[in-house]
């Protein structure tokens, strides 16, 4: 196996990792949302709610990013090509997943009796909005085996430590 090359976990590991992954940061989502929206008593629709949704993804998105990189994709050889890589595929998942929760929270009416859940609710159409795309992204843009001519002189370093911690 060559530098920076995945370790050995085949495709079906891949997702039920990721989908473990994906649950814990759902978790992490809805408790800073609803944290935020508790704390200021407001935020449960309209632009507030976008803010506290953006801020509540990008908490869960440092996770993702820690969990994903040791357990779903592991890589023998760290590379400083992924960090950016992985919030570009982050960005484009943000967008997906705050439209859509978004979208929900702000322009369909509650059904009765769950107005109160409502924040999550849109908050977890949100997630699943974006489970797919970010999946892809984060399997074939960022945790991918490096390119021919990446850059991987830095990581030696990094890998370097690593190894001896």
């Amino acid at each position: 196996m060559g530098q920076g090359e995945r370790k050995d976990i085949d495709l079906a590991s891949q997702i039920v990792r990721f989908a473990i992954v994906g649950i814990i940061n759902t978790g992490v989502d809805l408790a800073v949302l609803n944290a935020l929206i508790e704390i200021s008593h407001r935020g449960r629709s309209g632009f507030l709610y976008s803010l506290f949704k953006a801020i509540s993804f990008l908490v869960a998105v440092v996770n993702s990013y820690l969990m994903n990189r040791r357990w779903t994709f592991p890589q023998k050889v760290l590379q400083t090509t992924r960090l950016p890589r992985f919030l570009l595929v982050s960005v484009f998942g943000l967008a997906i997943n705050v439209g859509a929760a978004s979208f929900v929270a702000t322009l369909i009416r509650p059904l009765m009796g769950l107005e109160k859940f409502w924040p999550s609710i849109a908050a977890m159409v949100g997630a699943v909005c974006g489970l797919t795309f970010n999946f892809a992204g984060y399997r074939y843009l960022v945790f991918s085996p490096p390119l021919k001519g990446d850059d991987l002189t830095s990581d030696r370093a990094d890998s370097t430590l690593h190894r001896a911690r």
